[in-house]
């Protein structure tokens, strides 16, 4: 399931193509992230409101159809930014029901 409604636009504002997300370019620009990240820790060389920005909609790349095992930069940035405290503090706002 790619969490696009049926007449709109998904997380990453890829339209429906032919009623399936255009997985092509979610994977497209994973690729760019990817390739940034080959010789940079963070998106903008230090931790910054790009990787703040960046991180929620890399948090849901289930939704987007992406195996983080594909894009390794990306997953070696997306463990690192995963483990800081302040990130998993703000990704449980609101806190997960009980």
């Amino acid at each position: 399931m790619s969490r696009v409604p049926e007449s709109g636009v998904s997380a990453l504002g890829l339209q429906r193509q032919h009623g399936e997300v255009a997985e092509d370019d979610a994977r497209r620009l994973y690729g760019v992230l990817n390739n940034r990240l080959m010789d940079h820790a963070y998106l903008a060389d230090d931790y910054s409101i790009a990787d703040i920005a960046t991180y929620p909609w890399i948090a849901r790349h289930e939704w987007h159809k992406v195996d983080l095992n594909d894009f390794p930069h990306v997953k070696r940035w997306f463990d690192a930014i995963s483990a800081r405290p302040a990130v998993q503090k703000g990704m449980n706002v609101p806190p997960a029901p009980k």
